[in-house]
């Protein structure tokens, strides 16, 4: 199975994201939770679009 980088750093994009709005939450940290939410939904956006792009529906 070859995966692309793009599609992990898209995977931990979404990982990370959401375990710092997590930690964010936990701390009380509005702007953690914000940036983590953030790169969660466009790590998320990415993986979608690779998805998309590899099935061939462009």
């Amino acid at each position: 199975m070859s995966v692309e980088f793009r599609t992990l750093v898209r995977g931990f994009m979404c990982v990370g994201g959401i375990v710092f709005a997590v930690s964010g939450a936990v701390t009380g940290s509005l702007f953690e939770v914000g940036f983590g939410l953030f790169a969660a939904l466009l790590g998320g956006f990415g993986l979608w679009w690779n998805s998309r792009e590899s099935s061939g529906e462009t």
